[in-house]
């Protein structure tokens, strides 16, 4: 049992990104908006339902590559650094903090499942992701529009 009852759900970032049809469309013509507009949707989730959300993305802006990171006023956005993963990222952290928080991965990886598995720690697949996300906002929306 958790020691605090704050649901935490981690997001595998572009493997959701990449699920989500509407998401992949953008983050063909511009990944730094796909990721801008996912973080947007995500902190609205956190704000209606109370779910701290972390989002984990392969990798950060590089002197390469220098995309802006995304601005999401309270979702904790984390990269993996340039020769890990997010896949680690998520299974270090779901490791680490399972014992101390209700812990959700969301993700469609079947390694990502299986570590979280094995740290007692849940698991959502993306469409899932999307239904909760998609059923918190609009409950939000109807019970303050009535």
């Amino acid at each position: 049992m958790p020691a605090s009852s704050v649901p935490v759900l981690l997001v595998d970032g572009h493997n959701v990104i990449f699920a989500w049809q509407d998401l992949r469309q953008t983050h063909q013509r511009s990944p730094s908006q796909a990721r801008q507009e996912f973080c947007r949707l995500l902190t609205t989730y956190q704000d209606v339902s109370g779910t701290r959300v972390v989002v984990v993305f392969d990798s950060g802006p590089s002197s390469s590559n220098p995309e802006p990171e995304p601005e999401a006023p309270g979702v904790q956005v984390l990269y993996a650094p340039a020769q890990g993963s997010a896949d680690a990222v998520l299974a270090r952290l779901a490791s680490r903090y399972a014992g101390q928080y209700a812990i959700t991965v969301a993700s469609d990886d079947l390694a990502v499942q299986h570590s979280v598995a094995a740290a007692d720690g849940c698991w959502i697949s993306t469409a899932a992701l999307r239904c909760q996300v998609e059923n918190a906002i609009g409950d939000f929306r109807r019970k303050w529009t009535r």
